[in-house]
């Protein structure tokens, strides 16, 4: 039995990046657990969107069976440079709580802003002197923003780990359907034939029906 950290920079980025991955973990014994670093916010989104926003959280939670749930609550689509450090000692805090095994993040080259400024001060967070507990960092890709990434030297995500995710596809389809403010209509990227077609082509990569795919950043063997 492991402890797990999934950090999603939004609601729905875990789910897309590795749902399948989360209920096999659960399923398997670990122990997880969900760090969200932004929210909604007004007058971006109004008050009946913001409590929607909620709701799905803590439907999702409850789906995946999250030991605990932290919301860091920095403003969605707004996060710069001069939240940095207040992030940091934030991320930090959680890490000192759940002294997790192996933490799964955004990839830091996604074209949405708020995910690579999320996960450079992951990795400011998960220096190995700072955990030693922590063994295991992976990044996920999700659907909208990794793809979208211009295609310059170091933004392509090349994954080097797969998790098998034939027997939980349409379990994860299922929760990304309690997004309903974040799911989209085909054939846009957050639908479920988008997710269901990125699943089918990283499982053919490793010989499995369907599959998540992760780059391994660090890996204490």
């Amino acid at each position: 039995m492991a402890k797990i950290l999934v950090i999603s920079t939004h609601p729905d980025d875990e789910t897309l990046g590795m749902g399948g991955t989360l209920l096999k973990k659960r399923d398997g014994g670990d122990v997880l657990y969900w760090m969200i670093v932004t929210s909604a916010h007004g007058p971006s989104w109004d008050e009946k969107m913001i409590h929607l926003k909620e709701d799905e959280i803590t439907a999702v939670a409850h789906a995946y069976g999250f030991q605990k749930t932290f919301r860091l609550g920095y403003p969605a689509a707004s996060l710069n440079g001069n939240h940095r450090n207040d992030l940091i000692a934030s991320m930090r805090n959680v890490m000192d709580e759940v002294k997790p095994e192996a933490v799964f993040l955004m990839f830091g080259r996604d074209i949405h802003t708020d995910h690579q400024l999320a996960f450079e001060c992951a990795m400011v967070v998960t220096k190995p002197f700072r955990c030693p507990e922590l063994k295991r960092i992976f990044c996920y890709e999700t659907l909208s923003s990794t793809e979208m990434a211009p295609p310059l030297p170091g933004n392509s995500f090349v994954p080097n780990a797969y998790c098998d995710i034939s027997n939980y596809l349409e379990e994860k389809i299922r929760i990304l359907a309690l997004y309903q403010s974040e799911t989209q209509q085909f054939p846009m990227p957050r639908c479920s034939e988008s997710v269901r077609a990125l699943a089918r082509f990283r499982g053919g990569s490793v010989g499995v029906p369907y599959a998540e795919s992760f780059m391994v950043l660090r890996e204490m063997l």
